[in-house]
C-alpha cells in the first residue's frame, strides 16, 4: 500500500462513553467527539451534497411514461420531447406508438361513421 493510502473504516456503534467506535481491517477504534470532529462532519456532509447535486444535474432527466404519452396526445413531436427532455429517440417513439395509434383509430372512426340503416315511415294518406 503506497505511504499515503487511507485505510477504510466503518463505522460501527457509539460506545457507553459516547465515542464513535470504527471497525478498520481486524481492528476496532474509538474517536472522541469534539468541536473539530463536528465541524469536519459538517463539512464532510456539505461536500457529499455538493457531489450529489452535481451528478444530479449531469445525470439525465427522466420522464414517466404516462407523461411522454401527455405530450404526444397534446400534439408534441416525438423528436422535440427526446430533445427537451435528453431521452432517446427510439424510447420516445416506443412509448408514442400506442398513442399514435389511438389517433389513428379514434381519427378513421371520426371519418367513417358507421352506417346505418334508414327506417321508412308510411303515413296514410
Amino acid at each position: 500500500m503506497p505511504e499515503n493510502a487511507l485505510e477504510d473504516a466503518r463505522f460501527d456503534h457509539v460506545s457507553e462513553t459516547g465515542e464513535l467506535v470504527f471497525v478498520s481491517g481486524a481492528g476496532k477504534f474509538a474517536v472522541k467527539v469534539d468541536e473539530a470532529l463536528e465541524r469536519a462532519i459538517l463539512e464532510a456532509k456539505q461536500i457529499r451534497t455538493e457531489t450529489q447535486e452535481e451528478r444530479q444535474q449531469q445525470a439525465p432527466s427522466t420522464l414517466p411514461i404516462s407523461q411522454i404519452q401527455s405530450l404526444i396526445r397534446a400534439g408534441a413531436n416525438p423528436t422535440r420531447v427526446a430533445e427537451r427532455y435528453s431521452l432517446s429517440e427510439a424510447l420516445v417513439r416506443r412509448f408514442s406508438a400506442a398513442v399514435e395509434t389511438e389517433n389513428m383509430r379514434s381519427n378513421s372512426s371520426w371519418r367513417f361513421p358507421r352506417r346505418r340503416k334508414a327506417v321508412c315511415a308510411r303515413f296514410p294518406n
